[in-house]
């Protein structure tokens, strides 16, 4: 039995699927939900099956789970252990919708540190008189800090995880904006910082 664009059982699978769909992205990166939302836009034109929604569907589902192991599978085989970037009384992390940026803010100084090991190879002034630091750890990895009003390292020093790199000062408006790069593209944090705040 077919089901006819416009009728109500037709908008029903239409709602089931979208929400299949996104329970499925949730558990994607950036690259994946923006070709299953692609996808789904041209495959809503269509008249369906209740089997081939369901089928599709499940297909979808399944795509989530795999980008989500292959993506802890590439951490796991790089072995990179990092920390927080810093450590303030009330410090607090804003995502702002974008899981490749993350924005730290207070009301107090933040030291900011290493989230790992590697080579300062960015210390940068910003038009707003903040300073931008970058450090590669080897294995295309790298951490960008930008926001900072204070730097103690410069240009090819090596840094430890946990060594103090600069500081935000108190003040409203100021922050530390946080990003990892793989291979020179902005990935997800998250996946890559402690699960536990305050670990350096």
């Amino acid at each position: 039995m077919g089901f006819k664009k416009g009728t109500l059982l037709w908008q029903l699978l239409v709602c089931v699927l979208i929400l299949l769909t996104v329970i499925a992205v949730k558990k994607m990166d950036a690259a994946i939900a923006n070709q299953a939302v692609a996808f789904l836009e041209s495959q809503i034109k269509k008249d369906y099956e209740v089997a081939e929604l369901i089928s599709e569907g499940k297909r979808l589902a399944a795509k989530g789970e795999n980008a989500a192991k292959e993506t802890i599978a590439r951490i796991s085989e790089r072995e990179v252990k990092m920390g927080f970037p810093v450590d303030a009384e009330g410090a607090v992390a804003v995502w702002n919708g974008n899981s490749d940026l993350v924005k730290y803010e207070s009301e107090n100084e933040m030291q900011v540190y290493a989230v790992s090991g590697g080579t300062i190879t960015k210390v940068t002034e910003e038009n707003d008189g903040t300073i931008s630091l970058k450090i590669e750890h080897g294995k295309d990895l790298s951490s960008v800090y930008q926001g900072c009003t204070e730097v103690y390292v410069q240009k090819l020093d090596k840094v430890k995880r946990g060594q103090i790199i600069g500081a935000v000062a108190a003040g409203k408006g100021n922050a530390l904006r946080f990003q990892i790069c793989e291979e020179g593209k902005s990935v997800n944090a998250s996946a890559y910082l402690p699960v536990e705040k305050g670990k350096k």
